[in-house]
C-alpha cells in the first residue's frame, strides 16, 4: 500500500463511521500510478464527504479491496505491474469481491476494442481523465445506486487475446505517433542546420561589408582632408591678394571696387570656415584631432567674445549680454576650441534672432553636475520645432529657410561643438520653443578627464556583465555596464564612453534599437556589436546604422580588448597624453559603474 498524505488521511476515516450530514461515509479506492490524478480525486471526493484508500498498481489495489472491501473502486487502465483490466477480470474472478463496482478513470483506450474488454470484465463506467467533478460524482451516485451482478466468466485464454490484440494496437498507434513526431523533428532539425548555416554565411557577409564601410569611410575621410588642405593654401592666397589690394598697395581704388573686392574677401572667410569645419569634421572622425589643455579663465574668455561680437548685434539691434558666476575658478581645457563652440553658438543666436531680440551668455556651477561648469546662450529668436531638435546637433544637417531651402554653411558648425564639448568630456543640448527662442547649454568638467577608454558593456545576463566588468578592468580600461539599451542610454547622456559593447537580443530595448540611438545621438560613436546568435531581422535592422565592429560569443578577452584598443589607437597608446575626438571620460570620482 502507498504510503501518502492521501491515504494517511484516509486511515483517519474508520469504516462505517457517519459524516457531518449522519449518513455513513462511502469508501472509495483511487487506483492511479500517477500522483497527481490520485491528489486530484481524493481531495474532490474527500471534500465530498467520502473515506478514500489509494493504491499506486493493480495487484496493490486488489489486495486493499480484500481487505478494506470498498463501495466503489475508481482506477486508471495504463500502469505498471498490472493495468486496469487485468485488476477487473481478477477482482471479477474472486467471489469475495466480485460484486465491487469499477469505474474506469483513463485517457487511453478509448475506442471501441477496448470498451468492449472493459464490459467483458464487467466495468460499465468509462469517464476520460480528467473527468469534470460534477460527472465525476454523479457517476458514482449512479454506481452506488444499481445493483452490481458479477460479470460473466471470462475465459483467460480469451482475455488474454483480446487484451494482448488492444495492447498491440495502442502500442502501433504510439509507435506511429513517435515516427511522425521524429520525423518532424528531424524537419525541424534539418531547418535549424540551414538557418544556422545561413546566419555563418551572414555573419560572414556582415563582416565582409562592415570592413568595406570602414575602408570607404576611411577613404571618403581622407579624401576630405586632402581635398580641405588643396583648397586652403590657394584660398589663403586669394584672400591676402584681395587684402593687400583693398588695403590700396597696387593703386588707388575708388568706391564700387572696395564694394566689390570687400564682397570678394567676404566670400573667402566664409568658404575659409566651411574648410576649417571640413578639415576638424574629418579630424575628430579619424581620430587625429587633440586637445591642447591649459588653465584658463572662462569668464575671460566669454567677456572677449562678447567684446568682439558686440559690433555684429549693435548693427543687428540685438542686445548682447552676459551673465558669468563672479568666483568661477580657472581649470584645464582647450581655449581655441572651446572658443570654437562659443563663437558658433553665438553665431546663431545672432542669426536667427530679429531686431530689438536679446542673446545672453550665462556661465557658473552646473546645478545638475557637480564637480562641472555649465554654459548657455539664450536667444529670443525663432525657435526650434521638435524635428529640429532632434537632429539639430546631426553632421551635414541645416535648419531649412521659410521656403524649405538650406542657408549658407555645410551644416557642420554644431555637430563639431557636440564632439568638440564631447572631447572635453562634457555634453550639450538645446531646449527650444518655436516662436519664441532657443537656449543651448553645454556642461564640461573642472578637472581634466580620466585618459583610459572608457568601455560600456550593454548585455541583459549578470554573469556576462560581471565577467566582462572584471576582465575589462583588469586590461586596463574604464567599464559601465547596463541590463538594457534603456538603461544604457540613460547612462550615456550622463557619461559618453568612449566604446560601446552591446549584445543584439535583450529585452525592453535590443541592440538593434540601441545603435538607432546611439547614431542619431552620438554619431560615429565606435559600437562592438557581441552576440551569440545574430538573428537575421536584428542584424538587417543594425545594418541601416553601420559602421560598427562585429564579435561572435563566446569571444576570448584578448581578441576584445585588442578590437576596443584597435578602435581608440591614440588614446590606447597614449599619443602625448592628450585626449582624441572620442569623448573622455569625466574625472574619477564621478564614475558610475554597476557591481
Amino acid at each position: 500500500m502507498i504510503e501518502s498524505p492521501e491515504l494517511l488521511m484516509s486511515r483517519t476515516d474508520e469504516p462505517g463511521k457517519k459524516s457531518n450530514s449522519g449518513r455513513e461515509k462511502t469508501t472509495i479506492l483511487v487506483v492511479d500510478d500517477s500522483p497527481t490524478s490520485r491528489m486530484f480525486l481524493t481531495q474532490l471526493l474527500r471534500d465530498a464527504g467520502h473515506r478514500l484508500l489509494v493504491a499506486g498498481d493493480g495487484a496493490e489495489a486488489l489486495a486493499l479491496v480484500r481487505a478494506e472491501h470498498p463501495d466503489v473502486v475508481i482506477t486508471d487502465v495504463l500502469m505498471p505491474l498490472m493495468d486496469g483490466y487485468e485488476f477487473a477480470r481478477q477482482l471479477r474472478a474472486d467471489p469475495s469481491i466480485a460484486r465491487t463496482p469499477i469505474i474506469f478513470h483513463t485517457a487511453a483506450y478509448e475506442q471501441r476494442e477496448a470498451r468492449a474488454l472493459a464490459s467483458s470484465c464487467g466495468v460499465f463506467y468509462i469517464l476520460n481523465k480528467p473527468a469534470q467533478p460534477a460527472e465525476l460524482l454523479r457517476t458514482i451516485k449512479a454506481v452506488l445506486k444499481e445493483a452490481i451482478l458479477p460479470a460473466p466468466a471470462v475465459s483467460e485464454k480469451n482475455f488474454d487475446r483480446d487484451h494482448r490484440r488492444l495492447l498491440t494496437d495502442k502500442l502501433s498507434e504510439k509507435v506511429a505517433q513517435l515516427e511522425a513526431a521524429l520525423g518532424e523533428s528531424r524537419k525541424k532539425e534539418i531547418l535549424l542546420l540551414q538557418t544556422v548555416e545561413e546566419t555563418v554565411k551572414a555573419e560572414q557577409a556582415l563582416e565582409q561589408s562592415n570592413k568595406d564601410l570602414l575602408r570607404k569611410n576611411q577613404q571618403m575621410q581622407s579624401f576630405y582632408h586632402i581635398v580641405s588642405h588643396e583648397l586652403k593654401t590657394p584660398l589663403t592666397s586669394a584672400r591676402e591678394f584681395v587684402s593687400i589690394v583693398m588695403d590700396g598697395l597696387a593703386g588707388p581704388l575708388n568706391e564700387t571696387q572696395q564694394e566689390y573686392l570687400g564682397i570678394a574677401r567676404e566670400s573667402c572667410n566664409r568658404l575659409r570656415v566651411c574648410i576649417n569645419d571640413l578639415m576638424d569634421a574629418t579630424r575628430l572622425e579619424t581620430g587625429k584631432l587633440t586637445l591642447d589643455w591649459k588653465p584658463g579663465s572662462l569668464a575671460g574668455l566669454i567677456q572677449k567674445l562678447v567684446t568682439v561680437l558686440g559690433p555684429v548685434a549693435v548693427r543687428k539691434q540685438i542686445t548682447l549680454t552676459q551673465e558669468v558666476q563672479p568666483d568661477l575658478p580657472d581649470f584645464p581645457f582647450d581655449e581655441n576650441r572651446l572658443m570654437q563652440v562659443l563663437v558658433n553658438l553665438l553665431n546663431n543666436a545672432l542669426k536667427f534672432t530679429a531686431a530689438n531680440g536679446h542673446v545672453t551668455v550665462t556661465a557658473g556651477d552646473a546645478p545638475d553636475h557637480p564637480g562641472h561648469v555649465q554654459v548657455c546662450v539664450k536667444d529670443t529668436g525663432c525657435g526650434l520645432l521638435s524635428t529640429e531638435v532632434e537632429r539639430i546637433f546631426e553632421r551635414l544637417y541645416q535648419v531649412p529657410n521659410s521656403d524649405g531651402s538650406n542657408g549658407p554653411g555645410v551644416g557642420l558648425g554644431l555637430y563639431i561643438s557636440r564632439e568638440l564639448v564631447r572631447s572635453h568630456g562634457g555634453k550639450i543640448w538645446v531646449e527650444s520653443e518655436f516662436g519664441k527662442g532657443s537656449t543651448f547649454c553645454f556642461v564640461i568638467p573642472k578637472e581634466k578627464p580620466s585618459e583610459a577608454i572608457h568601455v560600456l558593456v550593454v548585455d541583459d545576463d549578470p554573469s556576462v556583465r560581471n565577467l566582462m566588468h572584471r576582465s575589462l578592468e583588469l586590461e586596463g580600461f574604464q567599464v559601465t555596464t547596463a541590463e538594457n539599451g534603456i538603461v544604457a542610454l540613460e547612462k550615456m547622456r550622463q557619461e559618453l564612453p568612449d566604446i560601446v559593447i552591446v549584445d543584439l537580443v535583450m529585452p525592453k530595448m535590443d541592440g538593434a534599437e540601441t545603435l538607432k540611438q546611439i547614431r542619431q545621438n552620438w554619431g560615429l560613436l565606435p559600437v562592438i556589436i557581441l552576440t551569440g546568435f545574430p538573428d537575421k531581422e536584428n542584424m538587417r535592422r543594425a545594418m541601416e546604422f553601420s559602421p560598427f565592429t562585429l564579435l561572435a560569443k563566446p569571444c576570448p578577452m584578448e581578441q576584445l580588448a585588442q578590437t576596443i584598443r584597435s578602435l581608440q589607437p591614440l588614446k590606447a597608446s597614449g599619443d602625448d597624453g592628450r585626449p582624441t575626438n572620442r569623448p573622455p571620460r569625466r574625472a574619477k570620482q564621478t564614475m558610475q559603474t554597476e557591481n
